[in-house]
């Protein structure tokens, strides 16, 4: 997606933000702590997890299990 954004000698702040958006019809095992089926993910330092690197790359996962299991699908009627 970026390589259609950017050319050659231009800076990085020409880059349009980028977001992905995962739908998995199961539960990740390295979200099983959390309960809410859409999550928001950002580039962040390992060790200084408050500092989000850029705002142009996100991304989304939503776990259909979960909205199942909250009755999510009820509320957005």
């Amino acid at each position: 997606m970026y390589i259609g954004n950017i050319r050659k000698g231009e800076n990085y702040d020409v880059l349009k933000k980028c977001i992905g958006i995962l739908i998995a019809n199961f539960e990740l095992r390295h979200l099983k702590s959390i309960a809410k089926g859409h999550t928001e993910w950002k580039l962040r330092e390992k060790d200084f997890s408050k500092i989000v690197l850029t705002e142009v790359c996100e991304i989304h996962i939503i776990e259909l299990p979960k909205w199942k299991k909250n009755n999510i699908w009820q509320n957005l009627e």
